[in-house]
């Protein structure tokens, strides 16, 4: 037979049980949380860094390049100055489209919202309303 007493002492066992597993899920949960934002800023990071080093190269070589690499080209081939200068433009323009798109489709890919972290709080709700009966 069964004690009258036992289910008294279980029910706040129970609910000490069941704030413990909430507390321990919620940590957990803001774990996740930091460590999906913390891949996702990397992410964005990097995308930053692609970005500051195609305009960097952009500027760095438009500035110092061109003019000696413009001569040279229609020094080299004895066309117009400006066919030279043309030509070293083309070249800077698609070094940096290169970059710009690496740039481009590393950001499109970053996302700064935790989507792990929603869906494994929304099922977790989900659970926690399937159990309580709501």
């Amino acid at each position: 037979m069964m004690d009258e007493q036992t289910p008294r002492s279980s029910i706040p066992q129970l609910l000490k049980g069941i704030v413990h597993d909430l507390r321990t899920l919620l940590s957990h949960e803001i774990e996740l949380a930091r460590v999906e934002s913390q891949y996702e800023i990397n992410q964005a990071r990097k995308a930053a860094i692609r970005f500051g080093i195609a305009g960097g190269l952009l500027a760095f070589a438009a500035i110092c390049l061109t003019a000696a690499l413009g001569f040279l080209a229609s020094w080299a081939w004895q066309w117009p100055t400006w066919a030279g200068f043309g030509l070293v433009a083309l070249v800077y323009a698609v070094t940096g489209g290169v970059f710009f798109l690496m740039g481009r489709s590393i950001a499109r890919s970053t996302s700064l919202v935790p989507k792990a972290t929603i869906r494994s709080v929304k099922d977790n709700v989900r659970w926690l309303k399937a159990r309580a009966g709501f």
